[in-house]
């Protein structure tokens, strides 16, 4: 048939139609794949494309995407840590950082690392005390925090009714040491405000790294924010808070006037130690009504209510961004603080208040009306101090026609705005001290004549020692018996001497604790040879 061909010819022919052959089944089978895709993913009302004209369109944007991250490093469309870790599906990002990323196959090439990873452990707690009674008391003493006459409690606000309230530190039922604070915090809202009761607020850096990270990159603006409102704030802290050095507590996230945690909720085993266990949706759980009590176990004993709460009362929490619970990244906003301000039933959603009479066993830190005096119950209260527009300090006149126009604040992909500088920089630590200095300037101008301890205050929470009965071990679980001779002697010294030299040793613990209560401290650090009560009750 083919007398010229040699069969070098017949081999390389055959060859030829066997790659096209093969070529038309690959072809076929990426038809089949797209199609599955589009099947599976659908994209629709129900996923992450609105239900709207433009469904068809975003679902081959969506499929598109994907076929470009296969051929392409998936770091050019962004990451985690420029995008940050959020529950709800951005239609503008290149890539995804939620938990149904996965499902569609668009998560960003950090997420695992950053999305995923458990809070990292704090430094270790400090040492224990001696095991041995020492021939004489140490002499270092801690110094005693600064403290003002304590305000006598109005009747019928801010009193506390012991017997309701959640915590076993009977300093809680009194007025606290602490210095009053005064101070602004700030928060950023869209026309419509409520009190900043059960909320979450900030030093003026802290509300711009907001707006910058979550608000302005989206157009319109997230939430449709357009003010930054300012409050004064009084403050002051409690007595075991005090006990730690420490004025404000850890920070919890609101969510819908709820807090949602991170909580504490049992120990994790770590190496030859222990470490704390959180939980709660600010943690990475999900539930559209987050409930407290789920969290209470034979774990949290002695503690029959949020352990945050019921150790410290309800206190004013801090976290200067970039450290513990979030963001955990590099800030390059200076003094970018974030606080929480516990109202009545903290644990509550906002129209669940009137439940279980919670404002009765929790109600809160608010006390308005009164100077705050530091119980568990009167930690701070508020008055209005201005607010700021914030077109206004960018410099937009109408922000509806601007954004019909094509201009953007800020495009997170390129670091700058479209037509628009105001944000250019987010990581530019002399920028952002600037975008700060005009705002304060502005407050100033629109709003004179307030007066403060502070504009905003440090926030000088420690996690190490606020969660440090955690690094030891179950004090209600393990071999019981009465104190022996030796652990008697710990136990004297500690309660004589060690409390007052170094209360920090022995949190949560106080003076007037009971020998039972130190004698299952001792047997949590593994110290004066004693064994836990048999007894829960201390």
């Amino acid at each position: 048939m083919f007398p010229l061909m040699t069969r070098r010819h017949l081999i390389w022919l055959a060859s030829l139609v066997l790659a096209c052959v093969v070529s038309q089944s690959l072809a076929a089978e990426n038809a089949r794949t797209i199609a599955a895709v589009l099947e599976a993913s659908a994209l629709g009302a129900d996923d992450e494309c609105s239900d709207s004209a433009g469904d068809a369109q975003c679902g081959l944007r969506a499929l598109q995407l994907k076929a470009l991250q296969t051929k392409r490093s998936r770091k050019r469309w962004g990451s985690c840590a420029q995008f940050h870790c959020r529950n709800y599906y951005v239609r503008w990002q290149g890539c995804q950082c939620n938990a149904g990323c996965n499902h569609y196959h668009n998560c960003c090439w950090d997420y695992e690392r950053r999305c995923l990873k458990p809070p990292p452990s704090p430094p270790p707690p400090p040492p224990p005390p001696p095991t041995t009674l020492p021939p004489a008391p140490p002499t270092a003493t801690t110094a005693a925090p600064t403290s003002s006459a304590n305000p006598p409690a109005t009747s019928g606000t801010g009193d506390v009714n012991a017997k309701k309230m959640p915590w076993t530190d009977k300093s809680l039922n009194e007025p606290s040491n602490a210095p009053l604070q005064t101070f602004f915090l700030y928060r950023a809202v869209s026309q419509e405000e409520y009190p900043p009761i059960n909320v979450n607020v900030g030093s003026l850096a802290g509300v711009l790294w907001y707006l910058h990270h979550e608000v302005v990159l989206q157009a319109p603006r997230k939430f449709n924010i357009k003010r930054i409102l300012r409050y004064k704030v009084q403050m002051r802290a409690t007595a075991p808070l005090l006990r730690l050095g420490m004025h404000f507590g850890v920070r919890l996230a609101f969510d819908k006037g709820q807090a949602t945690g991170p909580y504490v909720c049992g120990r994790d085993n770590a190496g030859a130690g222990f470490q704390p266990k959180f939980c709660g949706n600010a943690n990475g759980a999900e539930s559209d009504d987050f409930d407290i009590k789920d969290l209470i176990s034979k774990d949290m004993k002695p503690y029959k209510d949020a352990f945050e709460w019921s150790a410290y009362g309800y206190h004013v929490g801090c976290n200067n961004l970039g450290e513990y619970p979030f963001p955990m990244d590099k800030v390059y906003y200076p003094d970018a603080i974030w606080y929480s301000l516990p109202g009545v039933c903290p644990n509550k959603l906002y129209n669940k208040k009137d439940e279980d009479n919670c404002q009765e066993t929790s109600p809160g830190g608010y006390c308005p009306g009164m100077e705050p005096n530091g119980n568990g119950t009167c930690t701070w209260n508020y008055e209005d101090a201005g607010e700021i527009d914030i077109d206004e300090l960018v410099g937009i006149e109408d922000y509806d026609t601007w954004i019909r126009s094509g201009s953007r604040e800020y495009d997170p992909l390129t670091d700058r705005g479209v037509r628009f500088s105001w944000w250019d920089g987010i990581n530019d630590t002399k920028a952002n001290e600037e975008r700060v200095r005009q705002a304060t300037e502005l407050f100033e101008k629109r709003n004179p004549g307030y007066k403060v301890d502070a504009y905003s205050p440090q926030c000088d929470f420690q996690f190490g020692p606020f969660y440090k009965e955690w690094y030891r071990k179950d004090g209600y679980s393990g071999p019981c018996g009465p104190p022996s001779a030796a652990c008697l002697g710990s136990i004297n010294w500690i309660k004589t001497s060690g409390m007052k030299s170094h209360p920090e040793w022995y949190v949560p613990l106080t003076p007037d604790s009971s020998e039972s209560a130190i004698q299952r401290l001792q047997y949590q650090q593994g110290k004066g040879g004693c064994l836990r009560p048999c007894s829960d009750e201390d």
